[in-house]
């Protein structure tokens, strides 16, 4: 017989072992992460994958299978049902095990040869992006752009990069975006950040930030309020907010740079009811009800997908039958940002942690009834 002190210690390593599962299991997959599959039934398809930059993988008799933002549980029956779907196997027993999660993604551009994307690893810093990106000559290499996904912006003299000083070699961060900026000659003005195009324009007399701003095409759709900052030589940052008549009109000058703010708030449709993970959903241009519910973890057992709701934010709402979408004879239905998407019936899943607690809670009772 296990002594009470065990027993106890016994449900603490289930309680905490079990938490430490489920984190794993609910943990959602990401362009870089390296999976692996097996299908029991099916061979052929067992092997491991790396998720490309949009998050699918390149399948022998399925093609291009989008997994990005599904647990490897979620991932694994997508795959089987497609296999069934497609009759490669009449049923299939698919297991997707993650294998090393990407540490995230750097983006680069602007005036260098190369402009794209790259994994992001435990060291990754600005200068292997440099050499990945191969700047063009008239590249501003002493101020280098770091724009990070909380909207900081850093500028780096990367001139003064030494082995011995990392200070102007940072680590990267995921989501970080690196710019390289040309060099500003004459009577020029560079303008960045939510414009419509972003990059040089040339300096006129009496030439304002406002004007400034239409010349670099107006703001765009990231573009977060009226708030610009003025950056310029030998002065401390100013910032100007084109609201207020002064301010737009203030005059600017050759070499000035001015960054135009960008949201950083990020968008979602909820999707709610009879679905596996019912919550936010996050939300990109041309989502659609279809890609929501999978996103959402597809619909539980007893879900009524023939008439599906769909609220609005300006309080209207839409019926929606599913089910004809799902077998092709309807046309699937885009989405906005701030949707929501209710699902009726459906027998919600218990977590793993639920389970576990059930059972720890138990053992507990026995043990405390038994002394």
């Amino acid at each position: 017989m296990l002594s009470r002190f065990a027993a106890l210690l016994l449900v603490l390593l289930i309680i905490v072992s079990g938490t430490a599962f489920a984190q794993t299991a609910n943990q959602t997959l990401r362009a870089g992460d390296k999976i692996r599959v097996v299908c029991e039934e099916e061979p052929s398809v067992s092997k491991d994958y790396t998720l490309s930059q949009d998050g699918t993988i390149l399948m022998v008799f399925l093609g291009v299978v989008d997994l990005k933002g599904l647990t490897s549980e979620e991932a694994a029956r997508k795959i089987a049902a497609q296999l069934e779907t497609d009759r490669i196997v009449r049923r299939a027993t698919v297991t997707v095990t993650l294998l090393t999660p990407s540490l995230g993604r750097v983006s680069y551009g602007g005036a260098a040869r190369n402009t794209s994307e790259t994994e992001l690893k435990a060291n990754t810093r600005l200068s292997d992006v440099i050499a990945l990106a191969r700047p063009l000559p008239d590249a501003d290499m002493t101020r280098v752009q770091i724009r990070s996904q909380d909207g900081t912006i850093r500028l780096i003299d990367t001139t003064q990069i030494d082995e011995t000083n990392r200070t102007h070699d940072p680590l990267l961060r995921d989501g970080d975006q690196v710019t390289f900026m040309l060099k500003v000659r004459g009577a020029t003005v560079v303008v960045l950040g939510g414009v419509n195009k972003p990059g040089i324009i040339e300096m006129q007399d009496g030439l304002t930030v406002a004007e400034a701003i239409e010349l670099a095409g107006g703001y765009s759709a990231i573009a977060s309020n009226s708030e610009i900052r003025l950056e310029r030589a030998g002065e401390s940052e100013r910032r100007l907010n084109l609201n207020i008549p002064t301010q737009a009109n203030f005059l600017v000058m050759a070499g000035d740079r001015l960054i135009v703010e960008t949201s950083t708030v990020r968008r979602y449709v909820r999707v709610e009811g009879g679905v596996q993970n019912p919550g936010p959903i996050p939300y990109s241009p041309g989502l659609t009800l279809m890609q929501a519910i999978q996103a959402a973890g597809g619909v539980t057992r007893g879900a009524d997908t023939g008439r599906i709701t769909i609220e609005y934010p300006d309080g209207r709402t839409r019926p929606v039958n599913f089910t004809e979408i799902a077998d092709g004879y309807s046309a699937d239905v885009p989405l906005n940002a701030d949707d929501k998407v209710i699902i009726g019936g459906g027998i919600g899943r218990r977590s793993v942690n639920d389970d576990l607690v059930t059972i720890a809670i138990g053992l507990l009772i026995f043990l405390l009834l038994g002394s």
